[in-house]
């Protein structure tokens, strides 16, 4: 009896690998792949359930690839063999496919950015029904979150925090942007990490902050030079993550998300580990659009472009070519460095306060954006 046997040319991209065999759901597969992509070849054998060969082609000899390829398909010609040519050279992808007129058990698919699948050599799309969530799209392109928070786990109470929060920033921003962002005083930076009951006050002004972790309570006190002040407690469960670092800003942006038609699931603070543990980056916001994941960058303003850059070299090195990326900011809108900077990186860049407007009118405005952007190819 037949077998259904999936040939797949291994490169840079594993998610279009993982995704052809899913679809096709061949009893072996055999990856192509060079002496620069074994590695990556072994790690998908090492995921996959079925017998998995290995077999190294030269990465641009097209004479020598065309003659290995044939051997191979050869011993499979009663076999009916699928060639996944999404990934790998063009000389291995040429070869299979100038082969696959020769040989009538071979098919060829592709898999696009859009993670549709071409049934190449019947000039078809194929019809495919899996629904992947963010932690499987992120294993098929090799990547594993070490830590995250999910939407759905915020309360009310938390989203009446983070409204609040925004109100008191209002009230007093440089005070409550000393007081909630330690980024340039280390000994509160350490105390607020290490400490049960981190306390701060500000010795000019009196304002103050007193984070008390275990019973997840907020006493924050602000003062102005005019004698006015507001004290306010605020308690929830995630309310460290929205007071500290600006998480008010990014719970705002994924509570908005939370309500798009297109959106699966929702992931915020999502840490990436380096091998030894420790955070080697963090992405605010990772939105499931349907097997296709939207990073997002919340930023209440663009200080440092350079964010730009290392936001944009996050999602290509965790959600491969085909993911989205978005940087928002809390503004009527961007200088235009970081606007430049934004479209030479291929990231959408949309201010919230846009032309003076409610975040909840403009959001709508974004989604439209959004929609469209879902149809395109993303730059290499």
């Amino acid at each position: 009896m037949p077998r259904k046997i999936n040939i797949s040319l291994v490169g840079g991209q594993p998610m279009p690998i993982y995704l052809g065999m899913l679809a096709t759901s061949p009893e072996q597969t055999i990856l192509v792949h060079s002496k620069q992509t074994k590695q990556e070849a072994e790690l998908i054998k090492s995921r996959c359930n079925i017998p998995v060969d290995l077999i190294e082609f030269p990465p641009i000899d097209y004479i020598a690839s065309l003659r290995m390829a044939d051997a191979i398909i050869h011993q499979y010609e009663k076999d009916q063999v699928i060639v996944n040519i999404s990934s790998g050279t063009k000389p291995w992808a040429i070869a299979f496919s100038m082969l696959s007129f020769e040989y009538g058990n071979v098919q060829l698919v592709y898999v696009d950015q859009t993670n549709k699948i071409f049934d190449i050599t019947h000039k078809e799309l194929m019809p495919t029904s899996f629904s992947l969530d963010i932690q499987t799209i992120l294993s098929y392109n090799h990547q594993a979150a070490s830590n995250h928070s999910n939407i759905e786990d915020y309360t009310e109470g938390d989203r009446k925090v983070m409204k609040r929060t925004e109100q008191l920033r209002r009230f007093n921003y440089n005070d409550f942007t000393t007081l909630t962002i330690p980024t340039k005083d280390k000994k509160w930076k350490n105390r607020l990490a290490k400490c049960l009951n981190p306390y701060q006050e500000i010795p000019l002004t009196g304002s103050s902050i007193l984070y008390e972790k275990k019973d997840n309570r907020i006493t924050i006190l602000l003062k102005k030079k005019d004698g006015r002040s507001i004290s306010e407690i605020l308690q929830s469960p995630h309310v460290g993550d929205i007071v500290f670092n600006a998480g008010w800003f990014e719970y705002h942006v994924a509570d908005l998300f939370s309500k798009w038609n297109f959106t699966k699931e929702i992931w915020l603070n999502v840490k990436f580990p380096y091998i030894n543990g420790q955070a080697k980056n963090e992405i605010d916001i990772i939105v499931n659009l349907g097997n296709k994941l939207l990073f997002i960058e919340c930023k209440t303003q663009i200080f440092d472009i350079t964010d730009i850059d290392k936001f944009r070299t996050a999602v290509k090195n965790y959600g491969g070519l085909g993911s989205k990326s978005l940087f928002v900011t809390d503004t009527k809108d961007m200088k235009s460095e970081a606007l430049q900077k934004c479209n030479d990186n291929g990231i959408i860049p949309f201010c919230l306060r846009k032309d003076g407007g409610k975040p909840e009118d403009n959001i709508k405005i974004l989604f439209s954006q959004l929609e469209q952007e879902l149809l395109n190819v993303n730059k290499k």
